[in-house]
């Protein structure tokens, strides 16, 4: 059993906190959940997707 992070790992959980923290939309649930028909919440679910995968393909700091 793992009981302890590694420096790396301990970096890129920072570094995922902070990206979220600037990102994530403030009240992400509420616009999701006020969207009206699925196409619009999956719309939004799309565009969210591909932010995260352009900061995912972007970083170079993911562990291994």
């Amino acid at each position: 059993m793992m009981t302890a992070f590694s420096p790396r790992e301990i970096q890129f959980r920072d570094e995922l906190r902070d990206w979220l923290a600037r990102n994530l939309p403030k009240n992400w649930k509420q616009e999701h959940a006020a969207l009206g028909a699925m196409e619009e919440k999956f719309a939004y679910l799309r565009r969210w997707q591909k932010k995260l995968t352009r900061a995912i393909e972007s970083s170079n700091s993911t562990p291994e």
